[in-house]
């Protein structure tokens, strides 16, 4: 299977029937949020597989320019995700990923 990276021409199809699985993902805060949603939301009118984030007060490439936050690992931690459910692959941790305890509770960050 190959990986899509859609760009504009991609968001402006007409006819979203047999696209590949597509991750996509935006910060709430920056100018592309809307066409993302609205990309998203039409992907599913067409019965396609699209999971959409949309990271709350996220900036345009904030994971590149704040790499070092706690939104940015989050964001990169459900890209690694979905790519790991994608090709069934084992799941990917970083070192930092919270993983819940075996009796159960609530996982914890440090």
């Amino acid at each position: 299977m190959k990986i899509l990276i859609t760009g504009s021409r991609t968001a402006r199809a007409t006819d979203l029937t047999n696209l590949r699985p597509t991750f996509i993902d935006r910060g709430g805060a920056e100018v592309f949020r809307d066409e993302a949603v609205a990309y998203a939301t039409a992907i599913w009118a067409a019965d396609g597989q699209a999971e959409l984030h949309v990271w709350p007060g996220g900036f345009h490439a904030f994971d590149t320019f704040a790499h070092d936050t706690v939104l940015s690992g989050d964001m990169i931690a459900a890209r690694d995700r979905w790519i790991s459910r994608l090709f069934h692959l084992n799941p990917v941790h970083r070192e930092d990923d919270s993983v819940a305890p075996p009796n159960g509770t609530a996982p914890t960050r440090s």
